[in-house]
């Protein structure tokens, strides 16, 4: 199946939103890493995006509502419209706002963003395409994508990090995104709190 197969066929949803999601996070990553990740420009595109979600509930917008058809959950859609992509930036927002901003440590911030955009993105394609076996921790999600996302991540932090420090990372993300955290009933978006726990993780642990 090719790549234009894989981006209109409906029932490729899960991978080709996880495909979106890894190219975004690596050109977030990627942005980070240089200092080149804007918060303010990033800030305005979050509150577009938020306000876009709510008027593409009721009204057509060009090319907007073209990706929400083909890159969004239909529950999303009906509900909060662009909600992974909404999501993914007050993560990446909140990352580099406080690892980077706050704490002074950039690398930190990039290693939650990549280990956000690696994490979702390889266990979604990997375990939709290949998974077996259910994942105790969370019956959407299955070992074989938990355990690939976990070795894809390592490898790829091996790049940046000594091997014991990218293999605590892999361990930490791929377990932190099998978790369905709630808030008062509502389940919260891996999207915000994985960076978050993977940079503070590692900061307390003084690995960075």
């Amino acid at each position: 199946m090719n790549i234009l197969n894989i981006i209109f066929h409906r029932e490729l949803l899960e991978i080709r939103r996880q495909f979106l999601h890894l190219i975004l996070g690596l050109i977030f990553s990627f942005l980070i890493l240089i200092g080149k990740f804007d918060v303010t420009l990033f800030t305005f595109i979050l509150v577009f995006s938020i306000a876009f979600s709510f008027i593409s509930k009721k009204t057509y917008i060009p090319v907007v509502t073209f990706f929400l058809d083909y890159f969004d959950r239909p529950s999303d859609i009906r509900i909060f419209p662009g909600k992974g992509f909404i999501t993914f930036l007050i993560g990446s927002l909140g990352s580099v706002i406080v690892f980077e901003l706050l704490l002074g440590n950039r690398l930190a911030a990039f290693i939650a963003v990549l280990s956000l955009t690696i994490g979702d993105s390889m266990s979604t394609i990997y375990g939709h395409s290949f998974g077996k076996i259910q994942n105790p921790f969370n019956k959407r999600k299955t070992v074989e994508g938990m355990i690939f996302a976990l070795l894809f991540l390592s490898f790829a932090l091996l790049l940046v990090l000594p091997w014991y420090i990218a293999i605590v990372i892999g361990i930490v993300a791929a377990f932190v995104e099998t978790l369905e955290v709630k808030i008062f009933g509502k389940v919260v978006d891996d999207n915000i709190y994985l960076p978050l726990i993977v940079g503070s993780i590692m900061i307390l642990f003084g690995v960075l």
